[in-house]
Parts: C-alpha cells; sequence; structure tokens
C-alpha cells in the first residue's frame, strides 16, 4: 500500500501536511508560511498495491508525492511488455510537470 499527498483542497491536515513538505527537496527552502498556503491544496490518498496511479501516455492529473511505501515507475513498450525504470520512495515526487502544462 502506498499513501501519497496529492493537489486538493483538503485543510484539516494543513500542519501535518505543512511539516511533511518541509522535508521534501522540491518545498525545503520554502518558508513555513507559504508550505502551508500549499498545505491548503493537498490531500492524502492511498493507493493499493499494483494500482495504477498515473498512466503512461495518459494526461497528468498534478503532482504526488510519495509519503509511505513505494511506487514503481513502469514503461510500457509497443509489444505490450513492461520494464520497471525507477522505484519511488517517501519524499519522492511525480507529476510536476502536469502542473505546468495541464
Amino acid at each position: 500500500m502506498t499513501n501519497a499527498f496529492s493537489a486538493n483542497r483538503d485543510a484539516q491536515k494543513g500542519d501535518e501536511i505543512a511539516a511533511f513538505l518541509a522535508d521534501v527537496p522540491l518545498f525545503s527552502t520554502l518558508p513555513m508560511r507559504h508550505l502551508k498556503k500549499f498545505a491548503m491544496r493537498f490531500h492524502e490518498a492511498t493507493y493499493e498495491a499494483n494500482e495504477v496511479i498515473v498512466e503512461q501516455d495518459k494526461p497528468g492529473i498534478g503532482l504526488h508525492i510519495v509519503v509511505s511505501g513505494s511506487a514503481r515507475v513502469m514503461r510500457k513498450h509497443d509489444d505490450g511488455s513492461e520494464t520497471q525504470i525507477d522505484t519511488l520512495l517517501p519524499k519522492h515526487f511525480f507529476g510536476e510537470l502536469s502542473l505546468l502544462d495541464n
């Protein structure tokens, strides 16, 4: 099972999320007041083992940060086979480009 924070309006865990973001390299240099503003746009999602979070060649749905567990990054080939190209661990993130290009 993998937990990841993803962008949304859930304010209930704002302080917890801000504290977590302070340890994520992408956000670590930001002041806490900015992290708290970002935290208001994140919520926690839980994914089951082998559940697809983002699919290759499909539009992204925002920034995801692994909180606990791990996530495999897979490349699908034209012949239908797959190759694992990375493993994302806590504080690793993905989907940041979807924030720039919708």
